[in-house]
């Protein structure tokens, strides 16, 4: 007896009517490439969750949203949008705002991935293309661009034994020891007290 089919599957099995993520190989080994922070691997997969195949360039997905879909502060989602801006998965193509007076233009920013086609316009594949600046990323968060330090050559020496600087610690206790000090007389105070 033939298995039956659903009508809302295909001859391999797959259903007709659910989405699903689709991310193709390459474009996942340059994540891995970037050594992108885990975070910022989710923020894409949900920034791929809400594209479906027309909307590039216009994928709506503000910070606030992204920390309620990540269980995260909105900070560190914003950490997450800017790594994967940085590494060039991802475009913002329409910046977000709730600071507008009229309350039906205010909006999520809108993004697009690099890796597909958006409208008429070719995939840009900027993940490709090695950074001009390279970005610090500690655990969750993009610090920032790695700046030389120039300013090493102009410092002075400064060695951390204060020996060295020609000065030697001041002695603890009182330099005469016939001499009293504050403590010493809060102690004979105490005792003449009792």
């Amino acid at each position: 007896m033939a298995k039956r089919r659903s009508k809302n599957t295909f001859a391999n099995g797959r259903n007709k009517t659910a989405p699903f993520l689709m991310l193709p190989q390459w474009v996942y080994d340059r994540m891995a490439a970037h050594h992108l922070p885990v975070g910022a691997r989710a923020l894409l997969f949900e920034l791929i969750r809400r594209y479906d195949g027309n909307n590039n360039g216009k994928i709506g997905l503000g910070q606030r949203d992204a920390a309620d879909a990540l269980g995260v502060n909105k900070d560190t989602a914003a950490g997450y949008f800017r790594a994967l801006q940085d590494a060039g998965f991802i475009v913002c193509t329409q910046p977000g705002g709730f600071n507008m007076k009229d309350p039906t233009s205010r909006r999520a920013s809108e993004w697009r991935l690099t890796w597909e086609w958006c409208g008429d316009r070719a995939p840009t594949k900027d993940f490709l293309n090695p950074p001009s600046q390279k970005t610090t990323v500690r655990k969750n968060r993009t610090i920032g661009p790695k700046i030389p330090d120039n300013d090493a050559k102009n410092k002075p020496h400064r060695p951390k034994n204060p020996d060295q600087l020609g000065q030697i610690p001041a002695s603890v206790g009182p330099k005469n020891p016939d001499t009293y000090t504050s403590s010493h007389r809060q102690g004979e105070a105490a005792q003449n007290l009792r």
